[in-house]
């Protein structure tokens, strides 16, 4: 007979000999931790509230991608790790104006492409 999830979940909590290297103290306190967040009312879990809750981030990598950029915060906790990804759109001084051409043009948008191709022009002639 296949056991449910909740029967896998209840025989692991319920069993003093578990053979996982998890213990019920490390599950209790990734409960708690979550519960913490629950804790914030809507709106109120922000950045300030994480980094009270799990310090600095053990790492912090950051990429573009389409126009995008990411940031990627990662907390290694005892419990495993907590990842916070947040998304935004890469200011303009940030990327080379090649390249905002070449996103404009796979976008087709050429109204802006003709734009920032007006803008190399110009940069190019005060040189």
């Amino acid at each position: 007979m296949k056991k449910t999830f909740d029967d896998l979940f209840n025989e692991f909590i319920h069993n003093d000999e578990s053979d996982s290297p998890l213990k019920r103290s490390d599950i209790k306190k990734t409960i708690e931790t979550i519960a913490n967040f629950k804790k914030f009312k809507k709106g109120e879990i922000s950045e300030e509230n994480v980094y009270k809750e799990l310090g600095d981030p053990t790492t912090t990598e950051e990429y573009i991608d389409n126009g995008l950029k990411y940031v990627r915060l990662i907390w290694d906790t005892p419990q495993g790790q907590f990842i916070k990804v947040v998304v935004s759109d890469i200011l303009p001084e940030e990327v080379p104006l090649e390249k905002q051409l070449a996103l404009a043009v796979e976008k087709e948008d050429y109204p802006k492409a003709i734009e920032i191709r007006d803008e190399i022009k110009k940069r190019a002639e005060k040189k």
